[in-house]
């Protein structure tokens, strides 16, 4: 399952520059960016039902491998844990 560290959801989260308009002339900006922990988590479950992965565990299922043809993937994800319920 995907998680971002603890400061990805505060205010403060990430900084960095980005490129934008201000006073109608193309500048570099310095921007704080955070993201929303619970909006992530539904965009993350939603994400991973379209892919048809297991939403708790953030992996793919043996039916999704099995429809691309990829039975060998899921048998050894299988073996390593990794595969989805």
């Amino acid at each position: 399952m995907v998680h971002f560290t603890d400061n990805m959801y505060t205010e403060n989260g990430a900084h960095g520059p980005v490129i934008g308009l201000k006073d109608g002339k193309w500048k570099r900006l310095k921007v704080s960016r955070h993201l929303d922990r619970d909006r992530f988590e539904d965009f993350k479950t939603r994400f991973y039902e379209l892919q048809g992965w297991d939403t708790a565990s953030g992996f793919p299922t043996r039916a999704t491998l099995a429809g691309m043809g990829m039975n060998h993937v899921a048998d050894e994800l299988e073996a390593h844990g990794k595969l989805g319920a």
